[in-house]
């Protein structure tokens, strides 16, 4: 077996390995949005309004053109169903995939760029190790885990593997690692097609490919020896090959990119002063990643602070101080201005929402760990036995860390509340972290007393969130507290009169109460917001029918047939018994059956489906 086949299958095991315990993993956070909660992509015959510019979910995604990562999830649906599994090892296959594509294109940068002004460079055995190394840092450090613990961040798997599918064509076409260089031909042609091509599917996987073409000329202008003198004389041909990749990013900037990233509530001056901090942050992570969280408190300054001042004068320090030295030390410093360009889309002046997020620095950290790896490497090479053996005993301690930090970091994403828990201990400011705690903890089994304080304190600190009102009125409900959960509520809609979470909530409240022509008038404006919310809609025509009005339920159970069946088990019962209602004993019947005596349903709704079936569906 080659040394190339055998550190492959390393790299894969070691993937594999670190991320096997958290395959199973339910949905959590913006998955219940983009998988779960997403009508969109459970019908592989309308995923076409992805590429149309349709918005790519009822929630936080709404207006991001991401074609490629839901149409992905849309086949994933239509192969899998629902299962949390096949979704997470999709995203697991992509990140092994990116692995080793990074080992192919830094083994050859590695060739062909020095690490200091000496001009030595790594032979061929040395760069395998290298990028090896590199790429192994990638693969298991659990600053990379959020792309596969959250399957919504295929879009930066996606959008990283057809970057690093550019960068290889690029290196080809350029014969960058390659010796001697290939002779032009038919495979020019077509490793430029390619080039071109993983660009636009790069775009149409995430915004942040647009920075790709000046990733692309840094790599093709950095200097590295071996270069034809006359190759300077050749500006035109370098400037009509990379346009059409400028071209591109401007187009998608000017008509996606202002709506892919907006946010309303900053300027863009103190956007960009934040986030000159959270790059220094996102270095942090890389050595300490007991900082890592679901959540972050970041404090976004209202002037001028000496903080953000000082972390944009060392990003300026440290790109400047790579192009001074691109000369005397190409490979530190093109590693330096790849990680720095990396993080352009999400850190300047155009303000995304999320002002801290551990995949962005997926792509920057590639070259940076095989510079990492290079200096071990050589490491090796030149010092004592003595000094070799601490070196190897160091990088096997490193990598078995990091990949001891990103399995608990799989076991603690088993659970929802277990995520918010930590992210509220450390970060007890966090709003997201409290007001999910609150969410996560109201559905967990058993866990009422903690939710019923953990929603207090989340609505007394942030009176205006939907989510932690809801679980809190839905905690009080399961307590018996219905006067409080309605007194909750009531404030809630006083706050916000059109809350279509709020409404919805109040219409169970009063459906539950056996008031359903109050039901009907708060589901019907929920609906208006929310239209493609099935347990709204089942619900609603349940309502209907109880107050007589048989047509209009008729019209929503109409419908509610051409959707997918929900997969909670309450809701997917009471879509039962509407039919039943209706007069669809057929249909009502055959769903009884099928969902039967699930073990995932509680006692009650065991009884309840045994007395469906009793009364229905008579033996």
């Amino acid at each position: 077996m080659g040394r190339k086949v055998a550190l492959a299958i390393l790299l894969v095991a070691l993937a594999m390995a670190t991320y096997w315990n958290a395959l199973d993993n339910p949905f959590v956070y913006d998955d219940l949005l983009s998988i779960s909660g997403n009508l969109l992509i459970r019908k592989l015959q309308v995923a076409w309004v992805f590429v149309a510019g349709a918005p790519t979910s009822e929630g936080f995604a709404h207006g991001q053109f991401r074609p490629l990562p839901m149409f992905s999830l849309a086949l994933n649906y239509h192969w899998s169903g629902i299962a949390p599994f096949a979704y997470r090892f999709t995203n697991l296959v992509l990140h092994v995939a990116n692995c080793l594509l990074a080992a192919l294109v830094l083994r050859r940068i590695l060739m062909v760029f020095p690490i200091g002004r000496s001009g030595r460079v790594l032979d061929e055995r040395e760069a395998d190790w290298a990028a090896f190394l590199g790429s192994a840092f990638l693969a298991v450090h659990p600053i990379h885990s959020m792309v596969v613990l959250l399957v919504w961040k295929r879009a930066t798997l996606l959008a990283g593997f057809f970057s690093l599918l550019a960068v290889w064509c690029l290196e080809r076409l350029r014969g960058i690692g390659d010796t001697p260089p290939p002779p032009a031909g038919k495979s020019s042609v077509w490793l430029v097609v390619g080039l071109y091509t993983s660009h636009l599917l790069a775009l149409s996987s995430k915004e942040t490919a647009l920075v790709l073409p000046a990733m692309l000329l840094a790599l093709d202008l950095w200097p590295r020896p071996g270069r034809a003198t006359t190759e300077h004389r050749r500006a035109r041909a370098t400037v009509l090959f990379h346009a059409p990749l400028w071209t591109l990013s401007v187009a998608f900037f000017v008509l996606v990119y202002p709506h892919a990233a907006r946010s309303a509530e900053l300027s863009p001056l103190s956007y960009l002063a934040t986030q000159m901090k959270v790059v220094w942050l996102y270095a942090a992570m890389v050595f300490s990643p007991n900082l890592l969280s679901a959540d972050y408190a970041i404090h976004v300054p209202s002037g001028v602070e000496l903080l953000p001042v000082a972390g944009g004068l060392g990003v300026l320090a440290l790109l400047a101080t790579s192009l001074l030295l691109a000369r005397r030390a190409p490979l530190p410093t093109l590693c330096a201005a790849w990680a720095i360009l990396a993080l352009v889309p999400t850190s300047t002046i155009f303000p995304i929402p999320l002002l801290v997020d551990e995949d962005r620095v997926y792509l920057s950290c590639v070259f940076p760990w095989a510079l990492a790896g290079t200096i071990a490497v050589v490491g090796l090479g030149r010092g004592k036995a003595w000094a070799r053996a601490g070196i190897v005993v160091g990088l096997v301690l490193a990598l078995a860390f990091a990949s001891a930090f990103t399995v608990r970091r799989g076991a603690l994403w088993s659970k929802p509340f277990l995520i918010w828990l930590d992210a509220k201990m450390r970060h007890p400011t966090s709003f997201h972290a409290a007001v999910n705690l609150c969410g996560s903890l109201a559905i967990e089994p058993g866990m009422e007393r903690h939710a019923l304080a953990g929603c207090q304190e989340a609505v007394k600190s942030f009176p205006d969130s939907e989510v932690a009102r809801e679980g809190f009125v839905r905690v009080l409900v399961k307590s018996g507290r219905t006067d409080e959960a309605q007194g909750v509520l009531s404030e809630g809609l006083a706050r916000q009169p059109e809350s279509a979470k709020l409404l919805r909530l109040a219409g169970h409240l009063a459906w539950a109460q056996n008031q359903p022509q109050e039901a009907i008038g708060y589901y019907e404006r929920s609906q208006r917001k929310l239209p493609l919310d099935a347990e709204i809609a089942i619900y609603l025509a349940s309502s209907y029918a109880q107050v007589g009005r048989k047509q209009d339920a008729l019209y929503l159970a109409g419908k509610l047939a051409e959707w997918p069946a929900p997969e909670e088990t309450s809701s997917h019962l009471e879509l039962l018994n509407l039919y039943h209602a209706i007069g669809w004993n057929d249909r009502a019947c055959a769903g009884y059956r099928a969902i039967g005596f699930s073990v995932d349903a509680s006692p009650e709704l065991a009884a309840a489906t045994k007395l469906g079936l009793e009364s229905t569906c008579p033996h």
